[in-house]
């Protein structure tokens, strides 16, 4: 397929996520002679007629119903919402982490929540100089991650929320257990423990996250610097001389996961660092247009 030949449908453009796809598709030169943008309660297996590629940016009831439609028509889905994350067949993929997975017969690919790209990115970073066993994280997620109802709702509250999502009967939230299980299948790894608890923040984007990693062997700052400063995708602002480390503001916009705050504690096997994802672009728009970047190889 040549370039020019490339016919996009996006559902849910309307959305937070899914306009925030449509205006990078733009930023991003992404060859295509079509965008078809969509309303999630419009679509139907006619939306998909002579389409190469569809975004998702749907419930997960709707993402059920409508990826088989988009794939029975001939074209390749990647999907934002959580209906296929755990299905055996469907890759979870943050391209940093595991795009190997994308192939050119790839034709249903799931996109983690918006918190994961930058965990994980920071995980996988980490684990070339030491195995990461373990991490302790809190979340501070802005508004904009409910959606177009949770920005009204959140970002002018005056107030902190421990509580993303909904409660479940062991006392974490459906947002907390997505930072278990859908890092154990980005990072290819059921062994890592990660316990965490995920707050909502009356900022409009930025997701940031305060993780504390435990590893296998001892790790020096020097060499945790190094390996985050060289890992594609992920800008280390770490100057405490002069004050200088990420915050939601300096990550709204910007493409890459921003870390700082780095500090070894006392036993040397364990990395404090601070990390911010523009939780619209990279955390969920910019991850899709990537992978399909892999796709098309663009």
């Amino acid at each position: 397929m040549s370039d020019s030949q490339i016919t996009v449908c996006v559902v849910g453009a309307n959305g937070l996520v899914g306009s925030t796809l449509v205006t990078l598709l733009a930023e991003r030169n992404f060859p295509c002679n079509e965008i078809r943008k969509v309303r999630a309660s419009e679509a139907t297996s006619a939306s998909f007629a002579n389409i190469d590629l569809v975004f998702l940016a749907v419930s997960d009831e709707r993402a059920a119903e409508l990826a088989p439609l988009a794939v029975a028509q001939g074209a390749t889905v990647i999907d934002h919402s959580g209906a296929w994350r755990f299905d055996n067949d469907v890759p979870l993929v943050v391209p940093e982490v595991n795009g190997e997975l994308v192939t050119e017969n790839t034709k249903l690919i799931a996109v983690p929540n918006c918190t994961i790209p930058g965990f994980t990115m920071a995980i996988d970073a980490l684990n070339s100089i030491a195995k990461v066993n373990d991490v302790v994280v809190t979340t501070m997620q802005s508004a904009s991650g409910a959606g177009r109802d949770g920005l009204k709702r959140y970002k002018d509250c005056g107030d902190v929320i421990a509580q993303c999502e909904t409660f479940l009967e062991n006392g974490y939230t459906t947002e907390e257990e997505k930072m278990l299980f859908e890092t154990r299948k980005v990072l290819d790894n059921n062994d890592i423990k990660v316990a965490m608890t995920c707050v909502r923040v009356p900022v409009k984007i930025g997701h940031a996250a305060s993780m504390l990693l435990s590893f296998e062997t001892p790790v020096s700052l020097d060499d945790a610097r190094s390996a985050l400063k060289n890992y594609s995708g992920i800008e280390l602002l770490d100057d405490h001389a002069n004050d200088i480390y990420p915050t939601a503001k300096s990550a709204a916009g910007k493409d890459s996961i921003q870390i700082g705050r780095l500090r070894i504690e006392h036993d040397g096997q364990r990395l404090w660092l601070w990390q911010v994802t523009d939780n619209l672009r990279k955390g969920a728009a910019l991850n899709s247009i990537q992978i399909a970047e892999q796709l098309f190889a663009v």
